[in-house]
């Protein structure tokens, strides 16, 4: 066992014969609620130099940590601590009320029970928010062109609630290859805004192309939206709402700056992009 190991042992047990000294002499000379109270108190100061510690930065400076990030370590510290009162009550013999370990008990059973409520809330509003604002798709872009499209991104935005979703094209890639997949290191299971009206593509920015951004309009309906069937404990929970998906879709970059919009397997709509396409890399 190491030095330093040791040290932090000794430590350990150093601090936890003060701590139960503290207690016992609260039990003895006072009250066992007291003794609680400040039982708790340790318990915040612990975790509270835990935490801060924790979110500090090599310069010296600290990020902050948010009130809720205290809850858990000051319970289980709280909980550890409760523990060594209740050995002091037994080996000291105090004469203790049933009280004395129901109520602690029974707050860390509710403050337990309050935090998982709590974070299914906090992601039952975000599936809410999520399952309401995009669709699952299978979006797959394809290069037809015979060289590096003009585009190097894909967006899909609903102007109403300005929720976008972009796809990210490879750019650098030595040698196109026909109908290479060009979605950058990314799934083809996108997020696609619900009833998105615009499509935009974000171009190359050089001397032969003057316009960075190209926006048309697209058209959700044809996407045909449904519910999706339900999985997992916390999808099943969030009853009120169904995840949606929408029809596949795919993007052929074509020569002369054409882009095709399939839904389906289905041609339904062309853009025309204007600009130069990138040349191969030699």
């Amino acid at each position: 066992m190491g030095e330093d190991i040791k040290e932090i042992i000794g430590m350990l047990i150093v601090l936890v014969l003060i701590i139960s000294g503290v207690q016992w002499f609260f039990v003895r000379f006072t009250h066992w609620s007291v003794a609680l109270v400040v039982t708790g108190l340790i318990a915040f100061v612990i975790s509270f130099f835990y935490v801060t510690l924790s979110h500090a930065t090599p310069n010296g400076g600290s990020n902050g940590p948010n009130g809720s990030e205290f809850i858990t370590p000051t319970l289980v510290v709280f909980s550890v601590l409760f523990c060594g009162f209740c050995l002091v009550c037994y080996l000291s013999k105090s004469q203790v009320p049933k009280t004395a370990f129901v109520l602690p008990l029974s707050l860390i059973a509710l403050i337990m029970i309050g935090q998982f409520v709590y974070h299914y809330i906090e992601e039952a509003e975000y599936i809410s928010y999520h399952y309401k604002s995009f669709s699952i798709c299978q979006v797959e872009v394809k290069n037809e062109s015979g060289s590096m499209p003009i585009a190097h991104k894909i967006i899909f935005t609903n102007t109403s609630d300005y929720s976008e979703t972009y796809i990210q094209l490879e750019s650098d890639t030595e040698e196109l290859n026909k109908d290479e997949v060009l979605i950058y290191n990314q799934p083809n299971l996108r997020n696609i805004p619900r009833f998105a009206n615009k499509i935009t593509f974000e171009c190359f920015l050089d001397k032969t192309n003057s316009m960075p951004l190209q926006e048309f309009q697209f058209d959700y309906s044809l996407c045909k939206e449904k519910d999706l069937p339900k999985s997992g404990l916390l999808d099943n929970l969030s009853f009120w709402i169904h995840e949606k998906g929408i029809l596949p879709i795919k993007i052929f970059f074509l020569p002369g700056n054409k882009v095709d919009l399939y839904i389906d397997n289905r041609l339904v709509k062309q853009y025309q992009l204007k600009g130069e396409n990138k040349k191969k890399q030699n």
